[in-house]
């Protein structure tokens, strides 16, 4: 049973188990994802690594550090964008009052996702984990799946504003309509 909380549809419901809250929070699922990965992979056993296993193991480093980096410039856009047009934050607690169409909202409509995308395929390129892009890809779906019941919230509270919005502006990636 779904109920309303400051305007955000929560699927669980009042009497929900722990699991049951914790579907709703993408950042949550992106950590058991990679945590189950990780643990499996490590019981799976690894050999030595040889040189040029180290420069990739080096180049991925790079490539996490530079993902957390965007990640987090793309979460404090977020949040400093909710803070002064929607006078609100991202947290479902205490959410934008005003539809926030500026700053990163103008390349997509769902931001903090593509900084849990960023954020989960950096932590699993720095776990060294080869299973990053199939978990990646199910992170994505639960992503999707997540988003479609936020957009059902906004255009309950924002009506055609938001309804244009969503016409005009990709839910995914920015290069992607």
């Amino acid at each position: 049973m779904a109920k309303k909380l400051e305007g955000r549809t929560w699927q669980a419901g009042p009497n929900a188990s722990l699991l049951e809250i914790a579907w709703e929070v993408p950042p949550f699922i992106a950590t058991v994802l990679l945590s189950l990965a990780f643990m499996l992979e490590k019981l799976a056993g690894r050999k030595k690594k040889s040189g040029s296993q180290q420069k990739k193991r080096g180049r991925s480093i790079v490539i996490a550090l530079l993902c957390y980096l965007l990640a987090g410039v793309i979460a404090l856009w977020v949040t400093w964008v909710f803070a002064l047009e929607g006078k609100g934050t991202p947290a479902p607690s205490q959410p934008p009052r005003e539809l926030v169409i500026a700053g990163p909202f103008k390349y997509t409509r769902h931001p903090m996702y593509l900084s849990f995308i960023l954020a989960f395929y950096g932590t699993g390129r720095l776990l060294g984990l080869k299973s990053t892009l199939p978990l990646l890809a199910i992170f994505v779906a639960y992503l999707r799946h997540h988003a479609k019941g936020e957009e059902e919230v906004l255009l309950e509270r924002f009506g055609e504003a938001y309804q244009t919005y969503r016409q005009k502006v990709p839910g995914g990636l920015p290069f992607m309509k």
